[in-house]
């Protein structure tokens, strides 16, 4: 309850009217607990969260809302919260490209390499070919 003390309301829940009278208040303990619900778990929100969990908490946000339930400060700790997922997974990505890159570029490597190797091999062989070369026509 010390959100409400936090973040005082001032709800109209003409909305429920359309409700018959023996579930409005049921309706209306439902909106004030999913209040504090939001309100207690936007507390307790890390950035790896996951992005279903903080856009399903947008969305009782904006029924909240159009409740009149005043959800700005917490709506924007939901926003900057997805910012900041957004922008992880966007550096996420492009290490994952920078490393694939880098993978890539090693493998190119590695078989050029080898191809040095090879190439030195039939080098030493062809500079001992021609030392017997020159040998035999010594003889």
């Amino acid at each position: 309850m010390q959100a409400f003390g936090m973040f005082p309301q001032n709800p109209r829940f003409q909305t429920l009217f359309s409700e018959k009278e023996g579930s409005r208040e049921g309706s209306t303990i439902t909106l004030m607990v999913d209040f504090l619900n939001v309100v207690e778990n936007t507390y307790i929100l890390q950035p790896d969260e996951p992005k279903k969990n903080l856009e399903d908490t947008v969305e009782i946000l904006h029924e909240l809302e159009y409740n009149g339930f005043h959800v700005n400060v917490v709506g924007d700790r939901i926003v900057q919260l997805l910012s900041i997922k957004d922008r992880r997974d966007g550096l996420k990505a492009k290490s994952k490209e920078a490393t694939d890159q880098i993978e890539e570029k090693e493998e190119k490597i590695n078989d050029l390499n080898n191809r040095i190797c090879l190439l030195q091999e039939v080098l030493a062989w062809l500079c001992q070919l021609k030392s017997r070369k020159i040998q035999l026509s010594l003889i």
